[in-house]
């Protein structure tokens, strides 16, 4: 686990040592900088090590620059009242397998559909991989099968996970998401996570989303996890978005957010509410992103006195970059 954290932290510390640059680079300046070549060689390289990998399996050959894995880098810089400054790393991987019909493909930290704690602070030490077989997927639905290591509760630990996962139109204007990931880890017994979202258009730059998650976590108390998010994103242009969400959720006493000596309150489990602003812009190149999240919360651990709270993150897509610029997900 030590291994693999200290990895992650290396890779975005280089990842922003040299993208500082890019901070006095003129935005319409071409692209064979520095920057961008250091971007591209390491691109480059993901990908030639993709197709190796997918060859070495397949009879087939495929072009490696046809390869669609991605390696996103996250560095976040998160500050807490009456706790300070923490960075926290992130790194997920797609790791495309194209030879194999499609069915198979390496996933590292892909179970947050934001990347980031909803509220309060998931276990940061919490890492995974997986090898995933696809079993069914079309524009309506599927599911796949997950075999990895995780490194949940900062012990290292094999797990299997069904994901399971429908899309659906309700009348002319909402649309249905239905989700639900069913894992058991060796160590750490059976895990359940569901998730069902509502969203709405509401113009050519409004959007609404609503998501209802519940956790079944039997190495958590045996507890069962509600929380309810509501979030309404703004397009500013073609490069920048805003999201305003408000969030109530609970979470086991034994991931709380403060250390005892400063927690007000002591319960099995917490309640806790935020409201929150998400600023997310494209910068510079298409695969450079910076975020700012100011927040304000209510946490039950310090009897729901006014916490303010904000997140600075960098990220940086490796790989294939995407068609379409990805502001919020």
């Amino acid at each position: 686990m030590t291994i693999v954290r200290n990895f992650v932290v290396c890779s975005i510390a280089l990842s922003v040592a040299f993208l500082i640059p890019a901070l006095a680079d003129d935005p319409g300046a071409e692209k064979e900088g520095k920057v961008a070549k250091t971007q591209e060689k390491l691109s480059t390289s993901i990908q030639k090590t993709a197709a190796r990998i997918d060859n070495f399996f397949s009879n087939e050959r495929h072009n490696w620059s046809a390869n669609k894995t991605r390696v996103t880098l996250r560095g976040n810089f998160d500050w807490i009242d009456d706790l300070g400054w923490e960075f926290n790393p992130e790194f997920k991987l797609f790791l495309a397998l194209p030879g194999l019909n499609n069915r198979l493909r390496v996933v590292a930290n892909d179970d947050d559909d934001n990347g980031a704690a909803d509220g309060a602070p998931k276990d940061q030490d919490e890492s995974d991989v997986a090898l995933r077989y696809i079993g069914k997927q079309t524009r309506k639905g599927g599911y796949s099968f997950d075999l990895g290591l995780s490194t949940r509760d900062s012990d290292l630990q094999s797990f299997v996970r069904f994901n399971l996962f429908g899309h659906y139109s309700l009348g002319n204007n909402w649309a249905g998401r239905s989700e639900n990931r069913l894992y058991w880890y060796t160590s750490a017994g059976l895990r359940n996570d569901s998730r069902q979202y509502f969203e709405r258009r509401l113009s050519d730059n409004w959007f609404f989303r609503s998501r209802t998650r519940l956790q079944y976590e039997e190495d958590k108390n045996e507890g069962w996890y509600p929380e309810q998010k509501f979030t309404l994103f703004q397009r500013i242009s073609d490069r920048s978005v805003l999201a305003y969400e408000v969030i109530a959720r609970q979470y086991c006493d034994c991931d709380p957010v403060y250390p005892p000596e400063k927690q007000l309150v002591q319960a099995d489990r917490y309640n806790l509410f935020m409201a929150r602003l998400r600023f997310r812009r494209n910068a510079f190149y298409p695969w450079l992103f910076f975020e700012l999240w100011p927040g304000a919360a209510w946490p039950e651990e310090r009897d729901y006195e006014f916490t303010p709270a904000i997140r600075f993150r960098l990220e940086v897509v490796l790989g294939t970059p995407p068609k379409k610029t990805v502001l919020i997900e």
